[in-house]
């Protein structure tokens, strides 16, 4: 038998995943991370005493046409855009725009218990007052008009706005948008969460749920790498903190968005909707959002949007399949007045 000769390496270097998904060696810290990407964390006042944390990435003063972020419950921009953001995929995008991650009140990793404002009664922003302090963003940096890039609950919030203020909307992207109010089985698993999540705890039914609510079933199944990740990400959550950002999004209203024809059928049939912008409505295929995203898509103008459903992908497009969508979004801009844009190759 041949006999195995042991081999000393040298000069190994060791790399890791960090917990928002890009890779860094073993000496990198998020700090690094942070000035890598030309990251920097700022904090803007709001109506009714709340503050906003925004991650700005690149320099507002330079002025770049402008991309927020808002991100879905159970997360915050680390966890639901860091990584798809600071890809090299989006590297087009940096080079470009400045983009302005906003994190719900309280929902930063590792945040303090929030108190009640002085100045308002209510313990948390409800969906439209989440949607009016994007305006407060918008004075802080100067801002006229901005492109939205949502998931979940931050499409939500993104759909109001374009509403409330359809000039300083240009462009949306929405990942598993809702339009209506919360069904049945949402209220009563979510009901359940918030009886542990407002006790600071947040327990296996929890977690189980929003895994499901993000990735769905299939991908939660077959995918445990992902299923784990996130599965840390909402340990760093406040319970407090996120009981009350799900009990909002659990009463919000319905939107309102509609469409109408304009013209008879037989001219064309042409349409209008009340969200004037272009947007590119995006669900992956296995996503337990897709009915609501094609609810979304019935009543949009059909010049205007873009239904895009990606294969191979349960809820968590961002991380399972970021290629295609950020081939999708340069797609959308360019037909939209940017069109220098070129996706760099792998």
């Amino acid at each position: 038998m041949e006999q195995l000769t042991e081999v000393e390496f040298k000069g190994v270097k060791l790399v890791e995943m960090n917990k928002y998904g890009f890779q860094k060696d073993n000496t990198a810290t998020d700090v690094d991370v942070a000035l890598q990407f030309d990251i920097h964390q700022m904090s803007v006042a709001c109506e009714g005493g709340w503050r906003l944390t925004v991650h700005v990435q690149g320099k507002h003063q330079d002025k770049k046409p402008a991309i927020f972020t808002y991100h879905d419950i159970g997360m915050n921009f680390g966890s639901c855009f860091q990584s798809l953001f600071c890809s090299q995929e989006m590297a087009v995008i940096r080079d470009h725009f400045t983009i302005y991650h906003i994190t719900a009140p309280g929902q930063e990793d590792g945040a303090r218990p929030l108190p009640t404002p002085l100045t308002d009664p209510n313990p948390y922003p409800n969906m439209d007052q989440l949607a009016d302090q994007l305006v407060a963003v918008c004075h802080k940096f100067n801002l006229k008009k901005f492109i939205g890039f949502g998931a979940g609950a931050g499409a939500n919030v993104f759909l109001r706005f374009a509403l409330s203020h359809p000039q300083m909307m240009e462009s949306l992207v929405l990942i598993n948008p809702t339009v209506r109010k919360a069904g049945w089985v949402e209220w009563g698993y979510l009901k359940l969460a918030l009886r542990y999540l407002n006790s600071g705890v947040t327990n296996r039914h929890t977690e189980d749920y929003l895994v499901w609510h993000h990735l769905g079933y299939k991908t939660s199944y077959e995918n445990e790498d992902l299923c784990n990740m996130y599965r840390h990400f909402l340990a760093q959550l406040c319970p407090e903190n996120l009981a009350r950002f799900i009990q909002v999004f659990l009463e919000r209203s319905d939107i309102g968005v509609k469409r109408e024809a304009t013209s008879a059928k037989g001219d064309g049939g042409s349409f209008r909707s009340n969200i004037t912008c272009p947007v590119l409505n995006v669900v992956g295929a296995w996503s337990p959002h897709v009915e609501e995203s094609v609810d979304l898509n019935t009543k949009l103008n059909p010049n205007e949007a873009t239904w895009f459903k990606v294969s191979d992908s349960g809820g968590f497009v961002q991380e399972e399949n970021p290629c295609k969508l950020v081939e999708a979004f340069i797609l959308m801009l360019k037909g939209n007045g940017y069109p220098t844009l070129e996706q760099m190759k792998p």
